[in-house]
């Protein structure tokens, strides 16, 4: 469709590409940030990769060093996100709604 034709439409906004790579980045990008698990990533060397304290304390430098990788993507990951929210006025939100959130999960464990 062409974009002069859109612009008539008054019920048709059209987005700048910040809009676009914010709405993509901070929806898609955090979802898929959630959504990563360990199974995917449970080939090789990695297979033995365990989040477990016990298993921890006999890591090598091998996972420790894989261990602080992706301990600091996520960090990097997740300052960007926060700087984003903040920018984009949601950032109170967000971390109310997460607050909410892991608080949910500390009642449920203490249920149980």
């Amino acid at each position: 469709m062409n974009n002069d034709i859109l612009k008539t439409i008054p019920e048709c906004r059209q987005y700048t590409q910040d809009e676009v790579y914010q709405f993509n980045y901070l929806f898609w990008g955090l979802a898929f940030l959630v959504g990563l698990n360990f199974s995917h990533a449970d080939q090789g060397p990695m297979r033995h990769f365990e989040l477990k304290p016990s298993e921890m304390k006999d890591w090598g430098l091998y996972f420790w060093g894989i261990f602080l990788v992706l301990f600091g993507l996520i960090a990097a990951i997740l300052l960007r996100v926060f700087i984003d929210y903040r920018q984009i006025g949601i950032l109170k939100w967000y971390l109310a709604i997460l607050a909410a959130y892991i608080i949910g999960i500390y009642l449920n464990t203490k249920r149980v």
